[in-house]
């Protein structure tokens, strides 16, 4: 039963990507409803449904005002990509609660951004990251078996804060999911 649901996904997940192909090389520009860029060179195309609030391109910084001036569609390179979207299905999430940040425990963000080095190690640079010690006090490796991940929650020393009615000392944590921790952090 659980061999054929992973085929399935296979090979919705298979014919997405072949259809996504063929839509880029047809459409030169922005369609209604998606949003179009180039990450080093390869041009993306994904629905706007799942980007946050919007893509950034290269150009100037969206807090600049002059922000509007990039370059946007197909030709345009991507600084950054936010996807938000339901684990594990995949599914879009609402727009107000995106636009709102009403975001529950099964969103996750995907942050995408081009890897300017040519020799660049991305699993270094997880581990480094991972690593640091100005994330906190680090928990032990943990799995989860709904997303079937492993996960580390990260402790922060130096931000606790009491409520000011109750009076309780809280901290703040981060958690971070991955499927090859124990490699990572080692």
């Amino acid at each position: 039963m659980r061999f054929e649901l992973i085929i399935s996904y296979l090979i919705k997940f298979t014919v997405n990507c072949l259809m996504l192909l063929i839509s880029i090389n047809s459409y030169a520009d922005n369609r209604p409803g998606f949003v179009c860029g180039q990450f080093n060179g390869t041009v993306i195309e994904v629905p706007d449904k799942y980007a946050f609030p919007f893509a950034e391109y290269e150009g100037y910084s969206y807090f600049d005002p002059r922000f509007i001036e990039n370059k946007e569609g197909c030709d345009a390179n991507f600084r950054e990509l936010t996807l938000i979207t339901h684990w594990p299905y995949m599914t879009s999430v609402d727009p107000q609660k995106k636009f709102h940040l009403e975001i529950d425990e099964k969103t996750i963000r995907i942050i995408l951004r081009p890897i300017r080095e040519k020799d660049y190690s991305l699993t270094q640079k997880m581990k480094n990251y991972l690593n640091a010690s100005y994330l906190g006090k680090r928990s032990q490796i943990f799995y989860d078996d709904d997303s079937e991940l492993q996960y580390v929650d990260y402790f922060d020393e130096y931000n606790v804060s009491e409520k000011l009615y109750s009076g309780k000392r809280t901290q703040k944590k981060r958690t971070f999911f991955g499927s090859k921790m124990k490699l990572l952090l080692s």
